[in-house]
């Protein structure tokens, strides 16, 4: 599939995404018929509020005051009756796109994170791997975008620059229709078909030259996309390393490589610019050429036909209240036909979002799994390494800097194939609800602890497990004390949403990280080097803490004070195999 042009096969990628929208629920088809009856009354008022000119016109002519005040409370209530639906027709889309964006969100989320016969989400492969660049953007930016694009372009409303890039400018596909098939069959009832086949023709070139447009604007859009995420995500990188950079450098290396990023975001967009300019072109010549379009046909029917084959009377204000009506009646053909020429700029932003929607969708798909056996022990054996663990049983790996500590651990993970049998128990929070993991499970935890979201104390106790909240409520006071940080609680409650990051030392965060293991109690706690930051006395208290808890301790460290504390030692001689 080509990036971001406009084909079958991306019209293809497009429903299928569009299905991905919604779940068949009688809400959701509610909204959809609240969209479509609002445009068909939106379409019948505006046509009763275009024949009203003409009566006015007659009116006029004829000095009848009486007609003239019926005329214009005529005039008012269409006008405000197709203000009322025209409102309404923005309500439901917004709704509906809303809908849309939390079931395509939950859709992408589920596939992101998708728990597999090896307990590794795809998110990690993939954003490791970099097989699909900035995953966030495609599911924030994008997941949001889509739905609202696509609803704008069904029932109308795609020209605004709000935040969601819709509003209440332009007609959708609904609309064109329901209005093309309406003002068609009127031209032809006045005029003939002649006019018809003339707005028509005049549409379809204007139709070809903006199809090929919209492909290569649309292409041109996806790279721009990819430049601005890179951009971003490297002024993101900065703030986040600030420190790191100023003990590494005066940032001279940081300003060039965002001095390029931003250069070839720019000149990128100057070629974007240059063909929306084009494509805009196209629209607009098609717009102001409107009426030099109509009057010639209205001219064609008056000049060419008798007045009574054409509905004419002799009578000048009948004639004045034909010409009107016909007039509005053609144009709101054109306009029709407009609302399709339009749409030419937003399915180029609807393409290129699919598109990297569905780059996105296809990578994460990709991701196999590493079929890990789950058991009560741990067992690993490959060429190098052999390891069995029955429950409560202990073991230190050591070895020097590059020896393959953290490759075993992640190979035990299952962030890597294994190379050889690997069983353990399910990793604690399981997602597979087959899993009982309080009866076995395991727990990883890395020398720079995981502390999601700026949680409060009490989730990030509970954590991974949000439906352990309630339990660790209970136990939160006594388990912060063991790894010595209850004075936290004289500070926060257990439920201020703190960024323990900033609030923190390392050695802070790793105490808390440890709290974790001895609230869930996993079969075996697996750490690589998370007691790094710790003092060797308060490791050993801990490492001493989990065992009593009857936690099998699977633990990296250069310490050479902890060995007694285990039962079995590796030491790795740097092959790298583990």
């Amino acid at each position: 599939m080509d990036s971001g042009k406009l084909n079958w096969s991306l019209i293809g990628t497009i429903f299928r995404l569009t299905s991905r929208c919604q779940n068949g629920s009688l809400l959701d088809w509610i909204s959809i018929a609240a969209i479509v009856i609002f445009v068909v009354l939106y379409v019948v008022f505006g046509y009763l509020m275009l024949l009203v000119p003409g009566e006015i016109y007659q009116a006029l002519i004829n000095e009848d005051t009486s007609a003239f005040r019926r005329a214009m409370m005529k005039l008012f209530f269409t006008t405000l009756a197709t203000v009322i639906a025209r409102s309404m027709i923005g309500f439901s889309r917004d709704v509906t796109a809303n809908r849309w964006r939390n079931y395509l969100t939950l859709y992408l989320h589920n596939e992101y994170f998708r728990f597999g016969s090896d307990d590794v989400p795809p998110c990690y492969q993939v954003c490791r791997d970099g097989v699909v660049d900035n995953p966030d953007q495609r599911i924030v930016d994008d997941a949001r975008t889509f739905p609202f694009t696509l609803a704008g372009i069904i029932a109308g409303g795609y020209g605004s620059s709000g935040t969601d890039g819709i509003g209440d400018l332009g007609g959708g596909i609904l609309e064109a229709v329901v209005t093309l098939t309406w003002y068609s069959f009127q031209t032809y009832k006045r005029t003939g078909w002649l006019s018809v086949f003339f707005a028509y023709g005049w549409t379809a070139v204007v139709a070809f030259v903006g199809y090929f447009l919209v492909n290569r604007t649309s292409s041109l859009v996806v790279v721009q996309e990819a430049l601005e995420a890179t951009f971003r995500s490297s002024h993101v990188e900065v703030k986040h390393r600030c420190e790191d950079m100023a003990f590494s450098s005066t940032g001279g290396f940081e300003k060039d490589f965002l001095n390029g990023c931003v250069t070839s975001a720019v000149q990128n967009m100057y070629r974007v610019i240059a063909w929306r300019t084009s494509l805009n072109s196209v629209d607009n010549f098609f717009m102001y050429f409107l009426s030099f379009v109509m009057y010639s046909a209205l001219g064609f029917a008056v000049l060419s036909s008798s007045g009574e084959e054409n509905g004419f009377y002799s009578d000048p204000s009948e004639k004045a209240k034909w010409i009107a009506q016909t007039g509005g009646i053609f144009i709101s053909l054109l306009s029709s036909l407009t609302i399709v020429i339009n749409l030419n700029s937003p399915s180029s932003n609807l393409a290129a979002q699919a598109w990297r929607i569905m780059k996105f969708l296809d990578s994460v798909k990709a991701v196999d799994d590493n079929q890990i056996t789950t058991t009560e022990g741990l067992n690993y054996r490959s060429s190098s390494t052999d390891i069995r663990l029955v429950p409560k049983s202990s073991l230190l790996i050591a070895g020097p800097n590059a020896s393959g500590k953290t490759t075993l651990l992640r190979r035990i993970r299952g962030l890597w194939p294994a190379r050889g049998l690997l069983e353990r128990p399910p990793i604690v929070g399981s997602c597979d609800p087959h899993v009982n993991y309080h009866s076995s499970s395991t727990m990883f935890l890395t020398g720079q602890p995981y502390l999601p979201f700026s949680r409060p104390l009490l989730e990030q106790i509970a954590y991974p497990d949000p439906t352990s909240t309630s339990k660790a409520e209970d136990e939160a006071e006594t388990i912060l004390e063991r790894v010595g940080l209850a004075y936290l609680l004289d500070r926060f409650k257990l439920q201020d949403e703190v960024d323990w990051y900033r609030i923190l030392s390392a050695g802070e965060q790793q105490r808390l990280a440890l709290a974790r293991v001895l609230f869930h109690q996993p079969t075996f706690a697996v750490l690589d080097e998370a007691t790094s930051c710790l003092d060797q006395e308060s490791e050993v208290t801990l490492v001493k803490a989990m065992q009593a808890q009857g936690i099998g301790v699977v633990l990296v460290s250069f310490r050479k004070e902890v060995r007694g504390l285990f039962g079995e030692v590796i030491n790795l001689t740097g092959d790298g195999q583990g």
